[in-house]
């Protein structure tokens, strides 16, 4: 059962305790930390309730491609999930530009522990995750 954490104009962020999960929805163009400042503290909220070994399921289908200032709290936000013990992250990209930047900044984004694949659809992604 999800757990409502963020509802946010530019995302919302769920969890769900039994699949051991974070979900989230990023929503249209983030330029400045000034926009999302709440971003670090709902995700910290997440990953307190979960446990060692989570997963996560982004949907970026209606996100464009951040600046370097959202990239550089997007690096933040996965180090600091790494260290609380992420280990496998799903995304759903629906754009070719949205998926060069992912493959662009992939090495900076991902560590040996975790494991991040991209699907276009939630169906797909949800059953990777599901399945690892």
């Amino acid at each position: 059962m999800l757990k409502e954490i963020a509802l946010k104009d530019k995302y919302d962020l769920l969890v769900d305790l039994g699949k051991n999960r974070i979900y989230l929805n990023l929503k249209g163009t983030w330029n400045r930390i000034s926009e999302v400042p709440q971003y670090m503290d709902d995700l910290t909220e997440c990953v307190k309730l979960l446990r060692p070994g989570f997963s996560s399921l982004s949907d970026a289908t209606h996100f464009a491609a951040p600046t370097q200032e959202i990239t550089d709290l997007f690096l933040e936000a996965t180090e600091y999930m790494r260290v609380k013990g992420h280990t496998r992250s799903a995304a759903i990209i629906d754009t070719a530009y949205l998926r060069l930047y992912l493959d662009h900044h992939s090495g900076e984004m991902t560590k040996d522990e975790l494991v991040t694949m991209y699907f276009d659809n939630a169906a797909e992604a949800e059953e990777w995750l599901d399945t690892q």
